[in-house]
Parts: C-alpha cells; structure tokens; sequence
C-alpha cells in the first residue's frame, strides 16, 4: 500500500520507479515528476462548516464512534430527525471523509467514507474531523490515505492534551506534508486499493461461512451424544449447547 502513495501508478498500471520514469527532488525525497508536495488542506476543506436544515423533521443518518469499524467500515447507519441531532453534534455529507480524532480510536483506525447518507446528510460524534475533498482532489483517495499505518504513527505523535483524553488536532491536516498526484492518479490508485479491499472483504465473508457451516455440523454431529454423557449432571439441551458453543 505504501508504495502506491510513494510512486503511483502510471497509465498503464504499472509502479513507477526511478528505472523507468522521470522523477524530481522534494521536501519529502524523489517523487514522480508530476506529482506535488502538499498538506491535506491542499486536498479538502478541513472540519467545513456545520450543515443547517431548516425542516426539523428531516431524515439524515446518525453515526456514533460505535458505528464504525477499526478498518474504516460503517457498520451502521441509524435514521433520525435533524432536529434530534441538528444540535451538538458533527455534520457531514454524502462523500465526506471520518476521521476520529480522540485516542485509542484514531490509533486503532477508525474513521468511514460517508456514503449512503440518508439525504446526503449526516450528523454524529463530536470526536470526528472530517474532510470534504475540493475540486480536482478523490474524496476515496484521501480515506484511503487516512487510513494508512504511517499516517497513524504520525498523526498519533502530533496529539494533544492530558493522559487519556489525547485528541489530534485540526492544525495536523494543514501541517503534515504528503504527496499529490493528479486527479487521474489519484483515481488509479484508489481503484486499485478497493479492488484489494473488496477481495479481503469476500474471503473474509467466505472464511465466516465455513466457520458457521463448521459450527452447525459439530452441534448436530456431537450434542444427541454430548447430552447423553451429561444426563447424569442435569444438564439441560440448552446447557449441552451452550457448552459446545464455547468450546468451538
């Protein structure tokens, strides 16, 4: 992954390298000569301004840090009327970048790509920053860099506050410098690493599958005989189950 941030992807997909593309000096070592040195700033409005409706019964979608995956996954979108969040909370908006801000959240990887926004609108916890990708940038390209470990350690080192309550502040994403291929590059990148994601997500779901499957024939194969040597404890069926379940 830290190569496609590192050299890109060409149009004809393959890496570059010094070998076989031209490259340029930087404040952050040889890049790709069509790349640019930046800040996420250069790429997004950082934490824009807070969305105002004016209808107090407008859905929008609500998302606690709870909701959302250390892999950078919404597990889950809850309905509500913005007049039951319109206030104290994070707003956002369809292709908007999370970003959790507050520790062990941010080191453990949380933070979502709103998408599926009901309405396009969004609200949630206080403890997101969040980006909104301007013109000529990938809202998917700028998760997808957030998401990275070298990303982590760094926004981690540049927290702020006492023991426990450790936050990354906003000035980070106007400080910290990363490099910026172009729009089209951006998009190969992202295309490639959502593939990846995409694979990693069917062969966990398949290995789930079989784990079930594994589980339901055990339960079927051994609790008859299971209850049978356990009948002189008073077990009940559900005990006997209860116990299988444990032991898988």
């Amino acid at each position: 992954m830290q190569d496609l941030f590192r050299y890109g992807i060409d149009e004809n997909g393959q890496i570059r390298s010094e070998k076989t593309h031209k490259f340029k000096d930087s404040p952050l070592g040889r890049i790709p000569e069509e790349w640019e040195v930046g800040s996420f700033s250069n790429m997004a409005i950082i934490n824009p301004n807070k969305v105002k409706i004016n209808d107090p019964n407008f859905l929008v979608t609500f998302l606690g840090m709870e909701d959302i995956s250390e892999q950078g996954k919404i597990l889950q979108r809850h309905e509500c009327y913005y007049s039951l969040v319109g206030i104290g909370y994070t707003s956002f908006i369809e292709n908007d970048i999370l970003f959790a801000k507050i520790t062990p959240c941010m080191e453990n990887g949380k933070g979502a790509y709103a998408k599926g926004l009901k309405n396009g609108v969004g609200f949630g916890s206080t403890e997101f920053h969040v980006l909104r990708a301007k013109g000529g940038s990938s809202p998917l390209f700028i998760y997808q860099y957030l998401l990275t470990q070298n990303l982590r350690l760094q926004a981690r080192n540049n927290m702020t506050g006492t023991a426990g309550q450790q936050r990354v502040p906003s000035s980070f994403f106007y400080s910290y410098l990363i490099l910026i291929p172009s729009i089209n590059e951006q998009s190969r990148i992202s295309s490639v690493l959502s593939s990846a994601d995409e694979a990693i997500e069917k062969e966990q779901a398949y290995k789930e599958k079989l784990l079930a499957l594994k589980r339901g024939l055990f339960l079927k194969i051994y609790s008859r005989r299971f209850l049978r040597l356990n009948q002189a404890r008073n077990l009940t069926k559900r005990q006997v189950y209860d116990i299988l379940k444990y032991r898988l």
